[in-house]
């Protein structure tokens, strides 16, 4: 999908009626085990494997919610343009399973937890 086709995307989603979550990873692992622990249908979602500032100058809050492998200056972004966040949290994966592909029951096994993010202060040092 190139990146014309996701701006599409999401500014057709702010018609729906309904959320849109925004699935940032490029694992279909996780893909898959953000889908189950939230029980999201397909047609709610948008999967990309990246996301900036334009993307999120997109989104409307209340009509997106943004989970997955998200950098922390992009966590604090759509903080402060209201948008739901939630980030992947993997705290148990081996050095040897980096960036491997897992399954959800893999992802699991280490210790996968899902946080929504309620409030980031942060500031640029030196």
């Amino acid at each position: 999908m190139t990146e014309k086709d996701i701006y599409e995307k999401i500014r057709e989603s702010c018609k729906k009626d309904r959320m849109t979550f925004v699935v940032v990873t490029r694992h279909k692992g996780a893909i898959d085990y953000i889908k189950e622990t939230l029980k999201l249908k397909e047609e709610d979602v948008i999967t990309i494997d990246h996301i900036d500032e334009q993307m999120i100058l997109s989104m409307k809050p209340h009509k997106h919610v943004v989970v997955g492998v998200i950098p922390i200056h992009i966590v604090y972004i759509l903080k402060k343009f209201g948008i739901t966040t939630i980030v992947l949290q993997l705290p148990k994966v081996s050095k040897e399973m980096r960036g491997k592909e897992l399954t959800p029951e893999q992802m699991r096994e280490y210790g996968a937890t899902l946080w929504q993010v309620l409030a980031i202060e942060m500031r640029t040092v030196g």
